[in-house]
């Protein structure tokens, strides 16, 4: 299991992470292969803005295996997509 953040960080899980002011909803993401890491799983805090957009946390989890993203995943969360509209990278959906 690999963290990243663009700006390089060492933090281990998205426990800490906190709703930011400006959003409505946050939500984490597991996705199959993405293209900026090809081999693997990644785990994504994203953010509903009240402005309608959405954006990303910059942490990042990578892991071998979709269980091995799982087990950072904020306790409480329910899976709820993805939907058939989304990107095929796109494996779960959490909130």
């Amino acid at each position: 299991m690999a963290v990243h953040r663009r700006a390089v960080s060492d933090a281990a899980d998205f426990y800490g992470v906190n709703m930011r002011d400006d959003a409505r909803l946050a939500f984490w993401v597991i996705y199959q292969r993405p293209k900026d890491f090809p081999e693997g799983f990644v785990l994504r805090c994203q953010y509903a803005m009240k402005d309608g957009s959405i954006t990303f946390d910059p942490l990042c989890i990578r892991a071998k295996t979709a269980e091995g993203c799982r087990i950072h995943l904020p306790a409480g969360v329910s899976r709820i997509g993805p939907w058939e509209n989304d990107d095929p990278v796109i494996l779960e959906v959490w909130v």
